[in-house]
């Protein structure tokens, strides 16, 4: 199946299923202070699709530190040399549940490539990561317009409204 292509890239591990190539080059990130980069691309890509203006430098800067200080964590689907797919992992507690959950956000798969697969490969990692940490629940924030392709993916439990407040 044409998703036994994609690669995921993050972190410092690598992983292999029957389904999907789960690797990790530290290199990718090479291209950090440009906008060439795979990821500010992807995210760029997402911005664009919910109508929000791209990252400016001084977001992109603070992105990086936020991944350089590891309270963000991005995966890249890579099918061949381009990058196809993106979610973002910030991993926390939940005294609810007294077990870490990670919170998946910046879910974005490239026009061209949706209906492959590489949504579901996407998600079923960001459980896998999870899991991986001993945590119990993956939490996704989406607007109304998205709410039933995330229950497709697997979020069907509401746990009330997420509002947030600018500081």
């Amino acid at each position: 199946s044409l998703h036994r292509n994609w690669r995921m890239h993050h972190g410092q591990q690598q992983e292999r299923s029957l389904s999907t190539t789960l690797s990790a080059q530290a290199h990718h990130w090479r291209f950090w202070k440009t906008y060439k980069h795979p990821l500010s691309l992807l995210l760029n890509g997402f911005k664009n699709a919910v109508g929000e203006a791209p990252l400016t430098q001084l977001e992109w800067s603070a992105l990086r530190k936020g991944i350089e200080e590891d309270r963000i964590t991005y995966y890249i689907a890579w099918q061949g040399e381009r990058a196809v797919g993106v979610f973002s992992l910030c991993r926390t507690f939940s005294s609810f549940r007294c077990a870490p959950f990670g919170l998946f956000e910046d879910f974005y798969v490239l026009p061209d490539v949706r209906g492959t697969g590489v949504a579901r490969v996407l998600a079923q990692y960001a459980r896998t990561a999870v899991e991986g940490i001993g945590g119990k629940t993956l939490t996704v924030t989406c607007a109304e317009c998205d709410r039933e392709m995330y229950q497709s993916l697997g979020s069907t439990e509401p746990i009330g409204i997420t509002l947030s407040q600018t500081l």
